[in-house]
């Protein structure tokens, strides 16, 4: 899925800008997704530092899908 990094966000703002009259409102252009809302840079590290830390040692031939369950439906 998305995530919210400076030019997520820049692409956003032009859309809300092209679509609603008002870049300021590119937020609401997250209703479509799961969570109403981008994955956060962090969201996406603490998942790649779970998989390469030891806590992950019994979890094997799985797809971590971090999408904020948009693979999963509303």
């Amino acid at each position: 899925g998305p995530v919210a990094t400076d030019r997520l966000i820049k692409l956003y703002k032009q859309m809300a800008q092209t679509k609603l009259g008002d870049a300021e409102r590119y937020q609401e252009l997250f209703a479509g997704m799961a969570f109403n809302r981008p994955a956060t840079p962090e969201e996406i590290s603490a998942t790649i530092v779970f998989a390469a830390s030891d806590r992950s040692s019994y979890t094997t031939g799985v797809y971590l899908t971090v999408d904020g369950g948009s693979a999963a439906g509303k």
